[in-house]
């Protein structure tokens, strides 16, 4: 017999930055709240690049908030563990 899942919904969204002499699309914030509106996370991200356009009048982002960025990489671990336990 298989064990049963949980399937605990949750809502993410993300903002994105510009990096690179392309302005490519990274991460610069992300938020996930589980079904009764607790904040799982919600943390302004380094991106690995460069910013060349924070994208501010759609992402909220400003400059003096990457001082209080945490790294991509880590980020990305603590998301996976985050929707690990939720599915």
């Amino acid at each position: 017999m298989n064990s049963p899942i949980n399937l605990s919904p949750i809502a993410l969204d993300c903002e994105m930055v510009g990096v690179g002499l392309k302005n490519s699309n990274a991460l610069g914030r992300i938020s996930i709240v589980d079904y009764e509106g607790e904040v799982l996370c919600d943390v302004i991200v380094k991106p690995e690049g460069e910013i060349c356009d924070y994208r501010t009048k759609w992402s909220g982002i400003r400059e003096e908030d990457m001082s209080r960025a945490i790294p991509y990489s880590y980020v990305r671990e603590r998301v996976e563990k985050i929707i690990h336990v939720s599915t």
